[in-house]
């Protein structure tokens, strides 16, 4: 009996720690992919095929050629002051070079 507790116990955990993993997976993965794409959001607001060809050309483009680790962290300073209103006015303060990659 209590040999069969420790394997549920055992079993419970793993299939937590398996939850949170994969919980802390989610999004598009790097900073500066997520400014890509919400550059795309921003551009082509009201053109479902635009923005659609604008998100496979960052998705194959990041494939072929991940961001580093200083890019990523570059970009990450840009995270909370890139909104679209910044990207449509061309803010390189709020953006960095982000629109120079589209």
């Amino acid at each position: 009996m209590k040999r069969r507790f420790l394997v549920i116990s055992i079993l419970i955990l793993i299939i937590s720690l398996l939850i949170l993993y994969i919980s802390s997976c989610g999004g598009t993965g790097s900073a500066c992919e997520d400014l890509l794409h919400r550059a795309c959001d921003c551009l082509y607001p009201d053109n479902p095929t635009q923005r659609e060809e604008c998100h496979t050309k960052i998705d194959e483009e990041v494939a072929s050629s991940p961001f580093t680790a200083e890019e990523d962290s570059k970009c990450q300073t840009y995270i909370d002051t890139c909104d679209c209103t910044a990207m449509k006015n061309g803010d390189k303060n709020a953006c960095g070079d982000v629109l120079d990659s589209l």
